[in-house]
């Protein structure tokens, strides 16, 4: 199927595994959602592209910031890149066509498989990022051997993979109502393991503050250690619980697809679902330079040589940061006193 132009305001039909309600000009809501979303995303995937082609480049480039945990961001990193080079685009597309009268099928199935491949590698990344932030701190003395650059990268291709074979099977009879049960089955999933590992590190944290405080100065190289990874991981949190908030809409709206149906009123508001899910890609690359001094300098310099048009040595980013146990997120461990003093230690937040 290529392009229709049926125009009927209540004609619904399918293309592909998707079924469709064409827009009208009767339907205003609709019809407004869709030409302002359409100009949001027109906006947004400028920042998504530059923001998240930087944050890859400084990765790739930068060797202190090439860790375990930071290939499991570059891989979030890439997925948010096709989000601003490939998804939105594709978006912008389908609905200019719906609004000139001319839709069209393979634009429309081919950004549902993209967005929804991107979805799944961003979930199960993040799921997979917030384990290893899990091992670095439960299990230390075992970080090495559990977590390695090459387990890294075979998960990182297994997620791909995965999400491949998901949306793919859609072209091969899997029902969307089923589809859409599995993606909540997954966003769920994620979810509940995000806020276990959450808890357990606030209340690791919460314990390091008290044995800072306390400890004897022959302990408080093991114990700033420690404090230093639960930091990296609550800065973890933070571009995780983001990214939850910018999916729940989407996830209430299959929950109600699943009972109700597809309807006129439930597309307008999928529309501005999709714009928020969208715009995380966008938000992303600020959230990592906020929240991460490493990458915040290399951006800077890689920003700063644009500028001058010269040639310069990279800059190695942070000392403070471990390959051994990663270091995604470092504004945390700035802020871990030195061992000068108990009541100094004591001040830590």
């Amino acid at each position: 199927m290529g392009t229709s132009n049926r125009t009927h305001p209540s004609e619904n039909f399918n293309c592909f595994f998707l079924e469709v309600i064409l827009l009208h000009a009767s339907h205003k809501p609709l019809y407004i959602s869709t030409v302002i979303t359409s100009i949001i995303n027109g906006i947004a995937l400028v920042f998504a592209t530059v923001g998240n082609s930087i944050i890859l480049t400084v990765v790739l480039r930068t060797t202190a910031l090439q860790t375990c945990s930071n290939l499991f961001l570059g891989n979030l990193v890439l997925s948010d890149l096709l989000v601003g080079a490939m998804v939105q685009p594709l978006f912008i597309i389908y609905k200019t066509g719906e609004i000139l009268g001319k839709y069209s099928c393979v634009a429309h199935a081919l950004f549902s498989t993209c967005a929804w491949l991107c979805a799944g590698v961003s979930f199960l990344t993040l799921t997979a990022l917030n384990c290893e932030r899990h091992i670095a701190i439960f299990a230390p003395l075992r970080y090495k051997t559990l977590v390695t650059s090459r387990s890294v990268i075979i998960i990182s291709f297994f997620i791909w993979l995965l999400s491949l074979l998901l949306v793919s099977s859609r072209f091969y009879g899997f029902s969307s109502i089923a589809f859409y049960a599995v993606g909540c089955t997954i966003i769920v999933i994620s979810l509940i393991t995000f806020l276990v590992i959450s808890v357990r590190i606030h209340r690791v944290v919460q314990r390091h503050r008290k044995q800072i405080a306390v400890s004897h100065p022959s302990n408080l190289g093991s114990w700033q250690r420690q404090a230093r990874e639960a930091g990296h991981a609550r800065n973890v949190a933070w571009v995780t619980s983001i990214f939850f908030a910018c999916y729940l809409p989407t996830l209430i709206i299959m929950i109600t697809y699943t009972i109700v149906g597809y309807t006129v009123e439930l597309k307008t508001v999928y529309l501005w679902s999709d714009a928020l899910v969208f715009l995380n890609s966008s938000f992303n690359p600020a959230i990592y330079c906020w929240r991460n001094k490493g990458i915040r300098k290399a951006v800077f310099k890689v920003l700063d040589l644009k500028r001058k048009a010269s040639i310069q040595p990279n800059e190695q980013a942070s000392p403070e940061c471990s390959k051994s146990a990663g270091c995604v997120i470092d504004s945390v461990s700035d802020k871990i006193p030195s061992a000068r003093s108990t009541d100094q230690l004591g001040k830590y937040n």
